[in-house]
């Protein structure tokens, strides 16, 4: 009995203790840069379920990035952490404690034990009044040692002894819960799993580590007088020249006022690392970063070489750098950059100019026409072909053939439903389900009456034209009870032209 006893007591310890039980993902974020979540970064559920609401020190989000199955031979390439919290913060004086006082409180991240202090007005992301608001991801630099291949605990948490008018915001991927997040609301309670606000949601805390396993140095020089004058093995400069001026085997020789650019996509730089241009020119000239809209930043003056910086964990954005000639003109010689390339992925462009496959030859026109013999109903137009198995007690689309490339596109006929009936809480398909009771010639087409015993009857009609194929139905209620019923019509699931039908466009019809 007293083994009993203790027994029933341990278990009732542990059905206390938070259940963090779930190895993290980790997966390739870029070559050379690991990312370890367990959030899909896609889910974000509002201000009211998607955040926490954190102005006070006892309330704290405990995020578990779990590190347990990562091999020795990774976790012994690992040189730099990264942090990333889905976050913004905002100042609530105005409301809660007039008049507004802005920023002036402080949170802390608690990782592995590890207590950092940041002022709420240290950058982070800032809540804009009376605009469109939602968290962005802002990185940290975490020390190597700091982070352990195991459990590894992040707490965010207000900080003590600095007002509560300060709200921190930690975002919520409100997807089926992984185990791996907890809160406690108040510095009394214990952590719990329940819930990870206070009106109920739950997910996990969007929080993520970023393992950065080979160097992400990036370098880039551009002599104007050199053939080719772009030295960039990274490939991340977009453009490197100059609308005016002459270039010669010495550079480039701008007029006064006339300017040379280059420019990168903004957010390819790690802003927690320095970045450095040197500028070798003759002459007097104006030397700026460029903003992620491509305006100068603080241009600042020069004779002959000069150097640009940017500080580590900055805020800014940068999308290039412009050198621009002052009075009696200058001549560049040489730019290099020395950086970091930043450790996201990045948002490819949008290709404008798609390499488009020449265009299949249109098959001879064919006037419309509809064709039912041997129990199967065939109608095509030249460009669209449609078979329907009309010989049973069911109503089946067979095929439907693409008459341009002659790609058959239905890949399951067994997932072509034609249409979907939701009586009550059971499901009726209409290839499937429904007893083919008729079938009679219509022009262009057919109509099918289609019965589900015992009150519902389906009035279905095909029919083909110049523009493709269409289809109309009246369900009705053939019984003398009242029935409540749900419909969703047409369904031709499974549908694809190419071999990877993740890369096939569908065009709906306006209407």
């Amino acid at each position: 009995m007293r083994l009993g006893a203790i027994v029933i007591l341990l278990l009732s310890l542990l059905c206390c203790l938070p259940a963090f039980a779930v190895n993290s993902v980790v997966e390739e974020a870029v070559d050379g840069v690991l990312v370890v979540r367990d959030d899909t970064g896609t889910a974000w559920g509002g201000w009211s379920m998607g955040v926490t609401h954190q102005n006070a020190p006892g309330y704290e989000a405990k995020k578990i990035l779990d590190l347990s199955d990562m091999p020795d031979r990774v976790w012994g390439r690992v040189q730099e952490v990264r942090l990333s919290a889905y976050m913004m913060v905002r100042d609530y004086s105005g409301t809660a404690n007039p008049p507004a006082d802005g920023l002036d409180e402080a949170i802390e991240m608690v990782v592995n034990g590890n207590v950092h202090t940041y002022p709420t007005s240290a950058g982070f992301p800032v809540w804009q009044e009376n605009a469109q608001n939602f968290p962005i991801w802002h990185d940290f630099v975490i020390p190597r040692e700091e982070i352990i291949r195991g459990p590894n605990e992040i707490i965010f948490r207000k900080a003590e002894g600095n007002g509560t008018d300060d709200y921190f915001y930690l975002g919520i991927d409100n997807i089926q819960p992984r185990g791996n997040s907890a809160v406690k609301f108040s510095a009394d309670e214990e952590w719990t799993q329940d819930r990870l606000t206070i009106p109920g949601a739950n997910g996990e805390y969007m929080v993520r580590l970023y393992l950065i396993v080979e160097p992400t140095d990036l370098s880039m020089v551009w002599r104007p007088g050199d053939d080719p004058a772009l030295e960039d093995p990274r490939g991340v400069v977009l453009y490197a020249g100059a609308r005016d001026g002459e270039v010669s085997e010495g550079g480039l020789a701008l007029e006064p006022g006339e300017a040379a650019r280059i420019e990168w996509r903004a957010g390819v730089l790690d802003r927690l690392s320095p970045a450095e241009a040197v500028i070798d020119a003759t002459g007097q000239i104006t030397l700026a970063w460029l903003d992620e809209a491509g305006a100068p930043i603080e241009p600042q003056e020069a004779s002959g070489a000069a150097t640009l910086s940017l500080a580590a964990e900055r805020s800014e954005r940068t999308s290039g750098l412009i050198v621009t000639a002052r009075e009696r003109g200058a001549t560049i010689e040489e730019v290099a950059l020395s950086a970091k390339l930043d450790f996201h992925p990045q948002e490819q462009p949008i290709d404008m100019a798609p390499v488009v496959a020449q265009a299949p030859p249109l098959p001879p026109a064919k006037a419309p026409s509809c064709a039912i013999n041997n129990g199967v109903a065939i109608l095509g137009n030249g460009v669209i072909e449609a078979r329907f198995d009309t010989g049973g007690d069911r109503l089946r689309l067979q095929s439907l053939r693409h008459g341009l490339d002659g790609t058959e596109m239905l890949r399951s006929p067994e997932d072509a439903w034609l249409f979907l009936v939701e009586v009550g809480e059971q499901r009726f398909a209409g290839s499937r389900d429904f007893r083919l009771a008729g079938i009679e010639p219509v022009e262009g087409g057919f109509t099918a009456d289609l019965r589900l015993d015992p009150a519902l009857a389906a009035e279905l009609t095909v029919t083909i034209d110049d523009e493709g194929l269409r289809m109309a139905m009246e369900l009705t209620n053939a019984g003398d009870v009242p029935l409540d019923f749900k419909l969703a019509f047409p369904v031709l699931q499974g549908l694809a032209v190419s071999d990877d039908p993740a890369e096939d466009y569908y065009f709906y019809p306006w209407g």
